[in-house]
């Protein structure tokens, strides 16, 4: 994985480090990114996690660069990171890059919502319904509840009151057990 690791933080150095605005991707790294966009979606997809997360976690810490400096690619980024999210057991990783990506987007919040709701509060959802799975795992429930306590996802919770109770429920349901003394 160590090369997988090396091409990620090397297309992370390429990132301009002034954040562009939303519609600008005049950078040079631009073009290197969108054809490298293929082994972003094969790391967070399909290749084999290994007991390090690699190169799940370079690929998602290097997304989470790209979204930032290149907020361009913030609706691609949060989409690959959603998709990923629902389509592993455990996904503690892409629940970080997607809090940490949510905490610092540098868009207008009628914009941001747009995408939060498309992508975040979908793979809450998706989340919910893995009640079980996601149980065993308690660093993944700690990166689920750090992704809700993020200002702007809370926001749309309380615009979705079935999911936003969904989420009280599984909180209840992760606290262990007390007993009375």
């Amino acid at each position: 994985w160590r090369a997988a690791q090396a091409l990620f933080a090397t297309l992370a150095a390429m990132l301009p480090e002034v954040p562009a605005h939303f519609d600008d991707m005049s950078h040079p790294s631009v073009s290197v990114w969108k054809q490298s966009w293929p082994f972003f979606e094969a790391a967070l997809m399909t290749w084999p996690v290994s007991a390090t997360d690699q190169p799940l976690t370079a690929a998602a810490e290097s997304l989470t660069a790209a979204a930032k400096a290149l907020p361009g690619f913030l609706p691609g980024t949060l989409q690959m990171l959603a998709r990923s999210a629902a389509s592993r057991e455990l996904p503690q990783v892409q629940l970080d890059a997607l809090r940490e990506i949510t905490a610092s987007a540098p868009l207008d919040t009628c914009r941001l919502s747009d995408l939060l709701g498309a992508n975040v509060l979908t793979t809450i959802d998706t989340m919910l319904g893995q009640e079980k799975v996601l149980l065993s795992g308690p660093s993944t429930v700690a990166a689920l509840y750090r992704l809700l306590a993020d200002e702007r996802v809370r926001a749309l919770l309380f615009q979705h009151s079935e999911l936003a109770g969904r989420c009280v429920v599984m909180a209840a349901q992760a606290l262990p057990e007390l007993t009375s003394a």
